[in-house]
């Protein structure tokens, strides 16, 4: 069936174009007031009216075109409220929850879209092991096992041994495909053009279940459908986590506290000392200037600092500046070992540990410093314990895999963790992140920050600025009464 709008071929009983969204012919339902003249019904909660028409209530400029909406004067996250004059139009965010069924396969079902509340069942693209490979390959990994390379060229991702130069762009199709199949997709792209329209964002909010592990494993942030949907900052993407607990209230009254960790233990790979920290109180440099935020320094990067000075002072965001894993830790060498390893492969003197670690539930950790400078390892469990209810409504976990997950629940994470510990939004890493990388991100995030815009258009704004092939390992967990993620109750009128 052609869509009478783009042209666009759809197939015979398509309710919506694939390609704009337009109403097809077929998919029209006349409702029970149709023969009246009355509303005829459109499924997902669209209506048009037929018979005649009013012609003084038809607004026409003197060129016979309809006028043109006014387009906001500032970005904006999910589209706002249209004139008359626009049509109809939908207002996000657009919520998919993502539930578990056993193997590859998951349903979706959309909580607010432009058609209502489709739902649809999808698969995988990967099974577990092809979506180690693939991960290897996004952290341009130089070494794979004979497995790994077999599957990375099965799946069209590994050509004469080297990786494809449009990797992503592969990937992130696949998963658009898994995540927008039948009407869902169709609805998204109502959503999408509808934002297009007006200059405006989808804002995508994923949801998983606490025990949803495999689905929220995968980096929904390379969605591409003809472009990266996240660095073109066509879509704003934030992941849920739907468990029995009260959201929190994310906004906060100025003056703001920023508490800033660097952690830099002797016997862990060096990083430097102040270019990120330097980079963050520039970037919120004319917030302090105006007493609207106060960034401080934990005086020793240690635990017990950080509980010190937590029991004394209010904070309200929380950045560590360090490194972070999300392993499976021996409990007989306490060495860290990769979260589908069965044995533990640390050396000493010579030998394996070989340790059985089958049974060690995966976590994520935070390398914090003993008072001697040597590492010392919190998990997330421990973490998310010490920051229960805190007044902390923010934190930036800027540490490698800090957002990993892995087991048998989602709060294993670090990232999670915080969230199941009443912190409305995390910003973190799913996968290792360049010192580069990481500090490009901070820079746009807290200048996207100081100009008051929420905290999605905040992580896309530091996206813009990181090298290409790292620019979606930066996810955001968000949960909040609000669901637009600002953290200022309001500017200031001068603002």
């Amino acid at each position: 069936m052609e869509c009478q709008k783009c042209s666009s071929k759809n197939r015979p009983h398509a309710r919506f174009c694939r390609q704009c969204g337009q109403p097809l012919p077929s998919g029209i339902k006349p409702s029970i007031e149709a023969k009246d003249g009355g509303q005829v019904a459109i499924d997902g909660g669209m209506n048009i009216q037929i018979g005649p028409v009013d012609r003084s209530q038809v607004n026409i400029s003197p060129s016979g075109q309809a006028p043109q909406a006014q387009l906001p004067s500032k970005p904006i996250s999910g589209l706002p409220t249209p004139s008359p004059d626009q049509g109809p139009q939908w207002s996000g965010p657009f919520k998919l929850q993502l539930i578990q069924r056993g193997g590859l396969d998951f349903e979706i079902r959309a909580l607010d879209t432009p058609m209502g509340e489709p739902q649809a069942p999808s698969r995988l693209p990967y099974t577990p092991e092809e979506l180690v490979a693939v991960q290897k390959a996004l952290q341009a990994a130089k070494r794979f096992t004979p497995v790994q390379l077999d599957i990375l060229k099965h799946l069209g991702l590994l050509i004469n041994s080297h990786v494809v130069p449009d990797l992503h762009k592969r990937i992130g199709e696949s998963l658009y495909n898994s995540l927008m199949p039948e009407d869902i997709g169709t609805a998204f792209q109502m959503a999408l053009n509808q934002a297009r329209e007006i200059k405006g964002t989808v804002a995508l909010q994923l949801r998983f279940d606490e025990n949803a592990v495999e689905l929220a494993q995968y980096p929904w942030e390379l969605l591409y459908r003809r472009r990266a949907l996240l660095p073109s900052r066509a879509v704003e993407l934030t992941r849920y986590i739907s468990y029995p607990e009260a959201v929190t209230t994310l906004s906060v009254t100025p003056p703001l506290r920023l508490l800033y960790i660097q952690s830099r233990p002797t016997d862990l790979p060096t990083l430097p000392d102040e270019s990120e920290q330097t980079t963050v109180r520039q970037a919120l440099g004319a917030l302090e200037a105006e007493n609207m935020l106060r960034v401080e320094t934990l005086h020793q990067s240690t635990y017990e600092a950080l509980l010190d000075y937590l029991e004394t002072e209010p904070t309200h965001i929380l950045h560590f500046d360090g490194h972070g894993v999300f392993a499976r830790r021996c409990p007989v060498c306490q060495a860290m070992n990769h979260p589908h390893s069965t044995h533990c492969r640390a050396k000493k003197e010579d030998a394996v540990c070989d340790q059985d670690i089958a049974g060690i539930e995966p976590q994520g950790y935070l390398a914090f410093e003993h008072e001697t400078r040597q590492t010392h390892w919190v998990r997330s469990e421990t973490l998310g314990q010490l920051l229960f209810n805190r007044p902390i409504r923010l934190a930036v976990l800027s540490a490698c895999r800090s957002s990993s997950v892995g087991g048998e629940t989602l709060f294993g994470g670090t990232a999670p963790a915080l969230i199941q510990a009443g912190m409305p939004a995390v910003v973190s890493t799913q996968l290792p992140i360049s010192v580069d990388g990481a500090i490009k991100f901070a820079r746009g995030f807290y200048r996207s920050l100081a100009r008051f815009e929420s905290l999605p258009g905040a992580v896309n704004a530091g996206r813009l600025r990181m090298p290409e092939q790292e620019c979606f390992i930066p996810t955001l967990y968000l949960r909040s009464k609000d669901d637009e993620g600002y953290l200022f109750t309001q500017p200031p009128a001068c603002w």
